[in-house]
């Protein structure tokens, strides 16, 4: 591998950084698209580098073949259910989009095999630290980092307000996407960088982790804070706390979110056209039990759907409803059928049993602490889909892709899975390259 080659990758892998970081979006059409970003930007610049690659014959990483299945087969069925589907514009936007996300995992992979751990922590603090600022940029009302809603979207003057006044509800931001989006986001990174910070005994990189959890809290998700407590209680030997540790940090973060609403009760800060927005209300609106019964109903409308058509489903993206049930499982049975959605399913939960296999074969070194962050990390993620959209979202699914390859390319580059294969043009096709 050539000296420029190597330092052409560290340059592309930091535009990447750079643009996961700071995910701007315009008002822009961009072929599926309706908005362009960074990440498409950023996913050109990768592709355009690849091409490179295989035209000099460097090697292609792949991965560990379960995993690079996990993420290749839910392509591949979004690509197919275009022939069966109800919408099949919806379904083509939603294929290119199964291949966006899958496209970064392995550019992430690739980019990041030859990191170190202490590399991709220090990318990994850059990323938490920059959402952070970002969603506090957006409450400061800076220019460049205010609430993003596309114009192609077709809301009343009530609805666009509505979704405006909740991004300063709770912890959201302006282009990841709302508190459901963003909550699981932050969380997901810290389980891996409190995993970088045991391997590399660093404090600072402890910190920015536990930084980026409790700062999750105050999205106010319910579904993730439930994920986060069942998770956490399986990880003390991540943290290296007692349980009772454990729920006095719970019971500080649940004070720090009640003095958070306090703060909030008495003051109306959102005016938006002819009408302040009262925040609290507006909060005990969101956190009430009104939107569990509507998840419940919309849940229940989703599996008759799906009993209407079982077996191949309606196609990938198809969303007759207004509202769905925000539950990734029941989706993939709603655009895939019962037989397909499932498989899809269970690839994206084996995702933890890879994880845990893997800690269980390095057990005896340290790099077992890598691969039992991830795992606890996927399991969170697991769980949380069953009440959140992230997965739907085309800049939180990026993202949660994002941070597996890269994840698994430092794992690769501390040679933990000498076995993993990986594509060489020359090998391929001798004849070309004579």
């Amino acid at each position: 591998m050539t000296f420029s080659y190597t330092m052409i990758s560290r340059v592309v892998f930091f535009i990447l950084a750079f643009a996961i970081a700071f995910p701007f979006r315009m008002n822009y059409s961009f072929g599926p698209f309706n908005t362009l970003s960074f990440l498409d930007v950023a996913v050109i610049i990768c592709i355009i580098f690849f091409i490179y690659s295989w035209l000099i014959s460097a090697p292609i990483l792949l991965g560990n073949m379960k995993l690079a299945f996990s993420i290749i087969f839910p392509i591949l069925v979004a690509g197919i259910s275009i022939f069966w589907a109800v919408n099949q514009n919806t379904s083509m936007s939603s294929f290119v989009k199964y291949i966006y996300n899958g496209l970064y995992y392995f550019i992430s992979l690739n980019l990041a095999k030859n990191m170190s751990a202490r590399k991709i922590g220090q990318i990994f603090s850059f990323l938490i630290i920059a959402w952070i600022f970002g969603s506090l940029a957006m409450y400061l009302d800076i220019p460049g980092f205010r609430y993003f809603i596309a114009e192609k979207i077709d809301l009343k003057k009530d609805e666009l307000n509505d979704i405006i006044a909740s991004y300063y509800l709770r912890l959201s931001h302006p282009y990841i996407g709302m508190s459901n989006d963003y909550g699981p986001i932050l969380i997901f990174f810290g389980f891996l960088l409190l995993g970088i910070a045991r391997y590399v005994n660093n404090f600072i990189f402890l910190i920015v982790a536990i930084f980026s959890i409790c700062f999750s809290i105050l999205t106010f998700s319910r579904g993730m804070i439930l994920a986060l407590i069942f998770v956490n209680i399986f990880s003390n030997r991540l943290f290296r706390v007692t349980f009772i540790k454990f729920l006095t940090t719970i019971a500080i973060a649940v004070l720090f979110s009640f003095l958070f609403y306090q703060t909030i009760s008495n003051i109306s800060i959102i005016h938006l056209e002819d009408r302040d927005r009262d925040l609290s209300s507006l909060f005990l609106e969101r956190i009430s039990n009104a939107n569990i019964k509507s998840r419940f109903i919309s849940s229940n409308e989703d599996f008759q759907l799906i009993m209407d058509r079982p077996f191949l489903g309606y196609g990938s993206g198809y969303n007759k409803l207004n509202s769905a049930s925000h539950n990734f499982y029941i989706a993939n049975w709603k655009y895939f059928g019962i037989i397909l959605g499932t498989i899809t399913s269970i690839l994206f939960i084996s995702v933890i049993i890879i994880a845990f296999n893997f800690q269980k074969k390095y057990s005896y070194s340290s790099v077992s602490v890598l691969y039992f962050s991830l795992g606890m990390g996927w399991m969170f993620l697991c769980l949380t889909v069953l009440s959140q959209t992230l997965i739907e979202a085309t800049a939180p699914r990026t993202i949660i892709f994002y941070g597996l390859g890269t994840f698994a390319g430092m794992l690769h580059g501390l040679r933990q899975s000498a076995c993993t294969p990986s594509i060489n043009m020359r090998t391929l096709y001798p004849k070309v390259f004579s």
